[in-house]
């Protein structure tokens, strides 16, 4: 066994700022266990960048979002409002609902939708680490810290499983929409 000190360590990953970006759709029903895992996890607030995407379309979630962005320790947290096309005819939920068992119309949309908030969150990112953790995705408090820990020399890209709605297991998608279990 090595006691060399992990690449994290030697590159100082852990003192780095990290930007976390979480699209929402105006899931209610998760919010609070989202907020609460963010506050928990364990790292310094004074090195994350938060930035929340709301596609909700929801006057009253947008304005809860802001009231909870107002409460948090990090040393940035933003906003922006993004509303889905009129000319798609969809809501969040539906493009959700839809993205496995749709129609192939209803997939390209929230395929879109997907490199719509994609791009802007590589527009939006002004640190070298950014982790995507979606709304209704209730990290554990190591998180960050274990996908840290996951980048070596020859690593540049670190993805943790989640729990599937559809399938009752555990779950990562690829960017082609194929979705290994686990």
């Amino acid at each position: 066994e090595s006691t060399r000190p992990s690449y994290a360590h030697r590159a100082g990953l852990h003192h780095e700022p990290v930007t976390i970006f979480t699209p929402f759709a105006g899931r209610e029903a998760v919010l609070d266990r989202y907020i609460a895992a963010i506050r928990n996890l364990e790292c310094d607030p004074s090195l994350i960048r938060l930035h929340w995407f709301d596609t909700s379309g929801k006057p009253a979630f947008a304005d809860r979002l802001k009231r909870e962005m107002a409460t948090l320790p990090f040393a940035r947290v933003t906003y922006t409002a993004w509303r889905l096309p009129q000319l798609w005819d969809q809501t969040p939920q539906k493009l959700i609902d839809n993205r496995v068992s749709g129609k192939q119309h209803a997939r390209h949309y929230y395929q879109m939708a997907v490199v719509a908030l994609y791009n802007h969150f590589i527009a939006s990112c002004d640190t070298e680490l950014g982790f995507t953790i979606e709304d209704d995705v209730i990290p554990e408090p190591k998180t960050l810290t274990s996908l840290l820990n996951a980048f070596e020399e020859d690593v540049v890209a670190t993805v943790a499983s989640y729990p599937c709605r559809f399938r009752n297991c555990q779950i990562f998608c690829f960017d082609n929409g194929f979705c290994c279990s686990l």
